[in-house]
């Protein structure tokens, strides 16, 4: 099986749990590797068991965060601060995610996540200046895009329930 094959059965909640064993069992068979716990803590966090990826995404940085490509890198600071979120881990994510930023700052998914943490804790102006700043980004990654279900579905917390 191929890690895209294995992150498509995880949005079926049918095959997620093949997908993740998949996932496990890789990390395990390669402690080292980098790749495969990053991929293990992104399959987590697709699963909504951000208290599982968050120790992962920590294994990721000991063993070597900047010998991923720098998209990878980039979706790192984005997944683990969203996580970091997710667990109430507010100035911790936010830190990780405004270090994503100044490191990439052309990753216009980055100041939106940054931006939701703001929010959280409670600094409106700041989340509106990040999600502008994301907004504005060029973007070269298409981070927006692979963000977008995450994005979208954090965004209808803001609208009101009309009935």
């Amino acid at each position: 099986m191929t890690p895209d094959r294995a992150f498509a059965l995880l949005d079926d909640p049918a095959t997620a749990p093949e997908g993740l064993s998949w996932f496990q069992h890789r990390a395990q068979e390669r402690p080292d590797s980098v790749r495969a716990a990053f991929d293990l803590a992104g399959a987590y966090d697709r699963l909504g068991r951000e208290a599982e990826a968050a120790p992962i995404y920590e294994q990721v940085l000991r063993l070597g965060l900047d010998t991923l490509p720098e998209i990878d890198q980039a979706r790192w600071h984005v997944q683990y601060g969203s996580t970091l979120k997710q667990i109430g881990r507010l100035e911790d994510s936010r830190a990780v995610l405004a270090n994503g930023v100044t490191l990439f700052p052309e990753h216009g998914a980055l100041p939106v996540f940054l931006a939701f943490t703001e929010l959280a804790l409670g600094r409106k102006e700041a989340a509106l200046a990040a999600l502008l700043a994301g907004a504005a980004a060029a973007d070269p990654y298409g981070s927006r895009a692979r963000y977008r279900r995450a994005i979208t579905a954090y965004a209808s917390t803001f609208v009101p329930n009309e009935t």
